[in-house]
């Protein structure tokens, strides 16, 4: 990674309906392979995907469309 620690932003997504490893591991790959993200994880029991990313390269709203069209649910 080029981007330093202090400038990559965290964000944590809720999600819905990760009940198994397989869909945690869908919902953190759809992440992780964004450009720009650094650093990602998927809980299934906690029901959250949170993210380290260069705010230069993505953003929140992308990383919630990434996890839309792996047909993760949001919580809203």
């Amino acid at each position: 990674s080029t981007t330093p620690k202090e400038e990559l932003q965290k964000c944590e997504i809720g999600v819905v309906g990760l009940d198994c490893k397989g869909c945690a591991l869908a919902a953190y790959e759809s992440v992780a392979r964004i450009e720009g993200v650094e650093q990602a994880t998927a809980s299934f029991k906690d029901g959250l995907v949170t993210a380290k990313f260069d705010p230069e390269k993505t953003n929140r709203g992308a990383l919630e469309e990434a996890l839309t069209k792996a047909r993760v649910e949001l919580k809203k």
